[in-house]
């Protein structure tokens, strides 16, 4: 699955740091899209952050990932808490849900550290 487009560049984000959400935008409490929003903001990168929404799962199966994510939901043993993970093509840090981390001041602290150390790797 390319979630990018189905075979034509329609987007040139592979370059963004990517927020992946653990719910559609919609769904989540307006304090978890206030803190998405402040990531957005607090990130100057160019291109910009970009958001997205799919089922963490479905990243190993995933086409065309940005080389640089931010994973809400997902954990487990290969991808600890708030800590940069490099992958073959794409370096990730799976954090709690955004609705979690919202209400978790240490937990925003310790995830602002890992997407500055994110951003300062080539």
């Amino acid at each position: 699955m390319d979630i990018f487009n189905d075979g034509e560049e329609i987007y040139n984000i592979k370059e963004s740091l990517a927020l992946i959400l653990d719910k559609p935008w919609k769904e989540l409490t307006p304090a978890a899209q206030e803190m998405v929003n402040n990531i957005c903001t607090a990130v100057k990168t160019r291109p910009a952050p970009v958001v997205l929404h799919f089922p963490a799962s479905d990243l190993e199966k995933t086409q065309g990932l940005p080389a640089k994510m931010v994973v809400f939901g997902h954990s487990g043993p290969d991808f600890p808490l708030n800590k940069v993970t490099a992958g073959a093509n794409s370096q990730m840090i799976a954090t709690e849900s955004a609705e979690t981390l919202a209400g978790n001041p240490a937990g925003k602290k310790e995830l602002w550290a890992a997407i500055q150390e994110l951003l300062r790797t080539p």
